[in-house]
């Protein structure tokens, strides 16, 4: 005799939205163990030393049976977030909303069920009543960000609509400023961060634990400080790849991306190379580097002692200059020739499969998604557990707005792994600097950028690329360096979709 099926109890929408957004959030919070879970909601309710099932209570809200109260909800929350420690609760008002809110619609849904059932009736309320109380909290669930995420039971990795809460621990690397000539290690090969493009930084409501450092300070690391202090933490790097260094390194891996120059990959290692060559070491050095890379003239015939530089010392800073024309192939070109290694040249983007130029619109912003490259074991190998997200934008506005779309987790429904997006200057009128920037208008645009995806339909687009001879592939896998690329950039995708 075959064993019988247990059925999910078919619910209305408003009850198990509920559902699914506590399933989801115990999935997400990186998980103890369902016993210390309750442990600590049941250390919420009633104070140290209680044990309550309370673990049957989740049966019965499940199964149609129960509704939680305003109470456990709370102390629910509580025990994903902060252990059970209510005082250790950070203050996540749009995610405390999106939970008060979710669970009105269940009290009101539960309310009309249970009058229908058996024939009793606990309350006179009329579903027409009812009715418009539920429209009225549908509203308020879709101000906050339509419905919740999916559960993420087979998920490794969050998608966008989820952040911020489920990409913790967090750590935000800004750009740096620069002066001419350098004067240091950090300044070299890079033009200046504009504080702009943190307008809209605190509409993201982080975590007051959430550390805000700039890439210059990870530029004078070693590749071991680097991996200690990142591979444990989600990244998110703000500002172009002209800008900041960490955003021009992720550029390589994630999903949607900028193309630079074919000579770009030359420079990955560029800074740890020069601080191990250790011939840069004060501000006279690197302005006679700066100096040696700017003039193709400035050689080793010109040598002369100086009470900064011996000849032996401009000699080593010479060749060193010489060695990094070679690697840009400039052997004639200036300091500027050299940054426009940096400068990106196309957009790459793998829901249309297409390479493409900056298309006619005011400025277009980029917020994608990627894993991060310093989540590594002993090996050096990549453990997919932490990613790496991308705001920026090819000038200004697009890269103060992506951190502004980037607030609104509604506008990752379709778009699960981010994608291009236009920014039009804002139109109010008397017209400012003010409001043309700060009123300007972020949107998706189906026909000429990143149209609505599913991260399958992505994957098994790649897939297709890959098993075709190279010369009859799309011209936009040329963005990868080989096939091997491709193949980890599938394998992130398996790693982020829940369907696979």
């Amino acid at each position: 005799m075959a064993a019988r099926t247990k059925q999910k109890p078919n619910l209305p929408k408003e009850m198990s939205d509920l559902i699914e957004l506590i399933e989801d959030a115990k999935s997400s919070s990186g998980g103890s163990v369902d016993k210390e879970l309750w442990a600590d909601v049941a250390r919420v309710l009633y104070g140290a030393g209680k044990s309550v099932a309370e673990s049957n209570h989740l049966k019965g809200i499940r199964s149609g049976k129960k509704a939680p109260s305003l109470f456990w909800l709370m102390a629910l929350y509580t025990a994903i977030h902060a252990k059970g420690d209510a005082l250790r609760l950070s203050r996540r008002e749009s995610d405390m909303q999106k939970w008060l809110a979710y669970w009105l619609g269940h009290q009101i849904e539960f309310t009309k069920r249970n009058n229908h059932q058996r024939g009793k009736r606990k309350f006179v309320l009329e579903d027409e009543f009812l009715n418009k109380w539920s429209a009225v909290v549908e509203g308020l669930k879709k101000s906050l960000g339509e419905k919740p995420a999916p559960p993420i039971a087979s998920a490794k990795l969050p998608t966008l609509e989820r952040f911020p809460h489920a990409f913790s621990p967090l750590i935000v690397i800004t750009g740096s400023g620069r002066s001419l000539p350098p004067r240091n290690l950090e300044e070299l090969f890079r033009t200046n961060k504009q504080s702009h493009d943190l307008t809209f930084l605190c509409r993201l409501n982080l975590d007051p634990s959430t550390l805000v450092i700039p890439d210059r300070l990870l530029i004078t690391m070693t590749k071991k400080q680097r991996v200690e202090l990142l591979r444990d933490k989600h990244i998110l790097s703000d500002g172009g790849p002209l800008v900041n260094v960490i955003t021009r390194f992720l550029c390589q891996t994630s999903v949607f991306s900028f193309h630079f120059h074919e000579r770009h990959r030359e420079f990955n290692d560029i800074f740890d190379y020069i601080q191990e060559k250790n011939i840069l070491i004060s501000a006279a050095h690197f302005k006679h580097f700066y100096q040696c890379l700017n003039d193709p003239e400035l050689g080793l015939s010109t040598l002369n002692d100086t009470e900064n530089l011996s000849k032996s010392d401009q000699r080593k800073i010479s060749e060193l200059a010489a060695e990094i024309r070679k690697k840009a192939d400039v052997p004639n070109g200036t300091y500027a020739d050299i940054m426009q290694i940096f400068m990106p040249q196309q957009i790459f983007d793998p829901a249309r499969l297409r390479l493409s130029a900056q298309l006619d619109t005011e400025d277009i912003g980029i917020i994608s998604i990627g894993p991060n490259p310093w989540d590594q074991d002993e090996k050096g190998n990549l453990r997919y557990q932490r990613t790496a997200i991308i705001t920026a934008g090819w000038h200004g506005l697009g890269s103060a707005h992506s951190m502004a779309m980037l607030a609104e987790q509604k506008n990752f429904i379709n778009r699960p792994l981010g994608g291009f997006f236009k920014v039009t200057e804002g139109q109010k009128f008397p017209s400012t600097a003010y409001t043309r920037f700060i009123d300007a208008k972020a949107s998706w645009d189906d026909e000429l950028l990143t149209p609505a995806y599913t991260i399958t339909g992505i994957r098994e687009s790649l897939k297709e690329q890959l098993s075709l001879d190279p010369r009859r592939r799309a011209t936009a896998t040329h963005y990868f360096p080989n096939d091997d690329a491709i193949r980890k950039f599938i394998e992130f995708l398996r790693r982020i979709d829940m369907s696979l």
